[in-house]
């Protein structure tokens, strides 16, 4: 953390950062606090009603205007979400195999049975 006395103290830390960095964006407290919130926090699946205490922010929905940014976030939810759905559809494929197989091993057990009784 840098020693901050006010808003535009850390300005001035952050221009030296970016000057130092070669980056060539304006970089401020406004610009530095929506990089934390979204891409920091919320991109590390830091619970949104975590991120909105760090930030001091009053309610949930001022935490979630940094949400809605997060592309990245939403295409590693969808990855997780397809995951989990082909997990629960090997499951039941594997289930309704040994169904099968038990099934058939009855209905082997049935023709010898009968076959058996046909045969006194």
């Amino acid at each position: 953390m840098l020693p901050v006395s006010s808003n535009q103290k850390m300005n001035e830390y952050l221009k030296e950062i970016a000057d130092l960095c070669g980056i060539t964006s304006i970089l401020n407290t406004h610009k530095a606090r929506r990089t934390f919130g979204s891409t920091v926090t919320l991109n590390n699946n830091v619970p949104i009603h975590v991120v909105k205490k760090m930030l001091g922010h009053q309610s949930v929905s001022q935490t979630e205007e940094y949400a809605l940014t997060e592309q990245i976030a939403i295409g590693r939810e969808m990855q997780g979400l397809k995951q989990r759905l082909a997990d629960k559809e090997e499951v039941t494929g594997e289930l309704t195999l040994q169904t099968i197989e038990r099934m058939e091993k009855e209905l082997n057990e049935m023709k010898t049975k009968l076959t058996l009784m046909n045969l006194k």
